[in-house]
């Protein structure tokens, strides 16, 4: 387990053993000169793991570095490890490559909106960068395909502008990719999720392919949301040809928070909820069906205190059964 603390503020992390016991005794502090701002972990698959962490050279701009560090099973720590300059996200976007290393991904930021890709080998090498998505193409998100490489998804939205006359045909909405672990991406061309401007979310189908849910929100705070999915074979193919309506109801209005959890059959379980109203969840079968017909209630009415923040996790702990949690308000002072 990993976690931020101190003056100045640094990066800690624990092994949580099968004994239930933390160790070493004393956490160690990962993020080297850098010092670190937010932090991710993933597997090594060998008792270990690699550590991702950003930090701010101009803490004006909200511009990051981001740097790799591998912590291995005995608990030594390795050399920090650059991985790119400039991105835009504060926390690192990675996945484990199934190999020891990791597969890194960064949202250019720019007008462009160009998303890229790195690969750290489990000796500590850094691959060039590969372009996954160009033209406007932000928010992604990924997820390993159990074959060394990666599935990414990512939102087209088309810019204002464009001067006079008529635009040029462009496509809007979610789309997806695979990213071999040769590092080669396939196919040529994006595959299209979902014509609906919306930000995905993903998790594997337990078969080298991916599960994608995403919500109606269109801006009006007052509008209930519509959750729909659709699954990503591992060979290109998008099922259903329709994406499926998870659920339509009033007990979220406008933009709530989502969580995706893997139900290790192929499926996944769909949570969404705001501070204001509940929790509430359905699961997705792998057959495409969804259930119970009326959504699960995991925690009703407000959740109590000055919110400012509220973020849903999803961990799943067996085969059957996922456990939810959800960080309560932050309070400023």
């Amino acid at each position: 387990m990993s976690w931020r603390s101190g003056n100045p503020v640094a990066n800690y992390i624990q092994f949580f053993r099968a004994d239930e016991q933390f160790w070493p005794e004393t956490p160690l502090k990962f993020g080297g000169r850098e010092g670190g701002y937010a932090r991710s972990v993933v597997t090594d698959g060998k008792g270990g793991a690699v550590l991702g962490w950003t930090s701010n050279p101009e803490p004006n701009v909200m511009r990051f570095n981001l740097f790799a560090q591998f912590l291995r099973a005995d608990g030594t720590l390795g050399e920090s490890l650059k991985i790119q300059e400039n991105v835009l996200s504060l926390t690192p976007l990675m996945v484990s490559d199934g190999r020891g290393g990791a597969i890194f991904v960064w949202d250019s930021g720019s007008s462009a909106g160009k998303i890229f890709a790195r690969f750290l080998t489990t000796e500590g090498t850094v691959s060039d960068i590969i372009e996954i998505a160009d033209e406007v193409s932000s928010g992604p998100v990924v997820v390993e395909d159990g074959k060394g490489g990666a599935i990414f998804s990512w939102t087209r939205r088309r810019m204002s502008g464009g001067g006079p006359g008529p635009l040029p045909p462009f496509q809007e909405g979610i789309f997806a990719r695979f990213l071999k672990a040769d590092g080669s991406l396939w196919p040529k061309e994006m595959i299209e999720i979902s014509k609906m401007i919306s930000s995905p979310y993903i998790v594997s189908d337990s078969k080298a392919g991916a599960i994608f849910v995403w919500s109606s929100f269109s801006g009006d705070i007052n509008t209930p949301l519509e959750f729909y999915g659709r699954f990503l074979r591992d060979d290109g193919s998008v099922w259903p040809d329709k994406p499926i309506l998870i659920h339509s109801g009033k007990e979220v209005l406008g933009e709530a928070e989502i969580a995706l959890v893997e139900d290790g059959k192929g499926g996944a379980l769909v949570v969404w909820g705001k501070s204001e109203t509940g929790i509430y969840a359905k699961f997705l079968r792998t057959d495409g069906s969804v259930w119970p017909d009326k959504p699960i209630l995991i925690h009703s009415g407000r959740i109590t205190g000055i919110q400012t923040f509220f973020n849903l996790v999803g961990v799943p702990f067996s085969k059957d059964r996922s456990l939810i949690n959800y960080i309560k308000d932050q309070r400023i002072h």
